[in-house]
């Protein structure tokens, strides 16, 4: 007997999830962006205002998958400001 799927999320604060909003609103004037970078933030920039736009109560509830796209997005914005200083420390040492 195969069980149900059942969808698995996780609760955040409504203020919560309007931090990572502006946030990558912030990341997509960052840097110049490929299509496939930009589609991926577009796409989960909005899986987050579809879940915000239902919360209930001051909650809202952001299925597993939505969240895994967040910290993929989390982590390409992490290696791009890891460029972003090496490039301004390295411009720096030479001058």
């Amino acid at each position: 007997m195969r069980a149900s799927k059942q969808l698995r999320a996780i609760a955040l604060k409504v203020a919560e999830v309007d931090d990572m909003l502006e946030s990558l609103n912030a990341t997509r004037v960052l840097k110049d962006l490929s299509g496939r970078q930009r589609q991926q933030l577009e796409d989960v920039h909005g899986s987050l205002e579809m879940a915000r736009r239902a919360a209930h109560g001051g909650v809202v509830y952001l299925p597993i998958e939505v969240v895994v796209e967040i910290l993929r997005c989390a982590a390409m914005t992490q290696r791009w400001l890891g460029e972003l200083t090496r490039d301004l420390f390295v411009e720096d040492g030479n001058e």
